[in-house]
């Protein structure tokens, strides 16, 4: 689907919800809902289900649940704007300062 700028963040020692979080960027909203689609169906054989989709028809970033992995789907416009590389870089830093 020719997703862009795929990044995996392990994010398991700062969140207890997920074990990682896998980024992807899109160039429009139609790819983002192709890849979202591609990855449900690729996903369902091996867990038993589709995953919790999560975005309108035409946002902007759509998010896939499938339980220790969160993928999310952005417009560059989006991940540049929530920029959760750098969020999750100054939590997991934050954190090492604290210990």
């Amino acid at each position: 689907m020719k997703g862009e700028d795929v990044a995996i963040l392990e994010v398991a020692d700062v969140l207890f919800i997920t074990d990682y979080f896998v980024l992807i960027t899109a160039q429009t909203n139609r790819q983002s809902r192709a890849i979202a689609a591609a990855l449900q169906d690729m996903v369902k054989p091996l867990i038993g289900e589709k995953g919790r989709l999560e975005g309108e028809q035409n946002s902007d970033w759509i998010l896939l649940d499938f339980d220790t992995v969160i993928v999310h789907i952005f417009t560059p416009d989006a991940r540049e704007f929530y920029n959760l590389e750098n969020l999750w870089a100054e939590e997991e830093s934050a954190k090492s300062d604290v210990t």
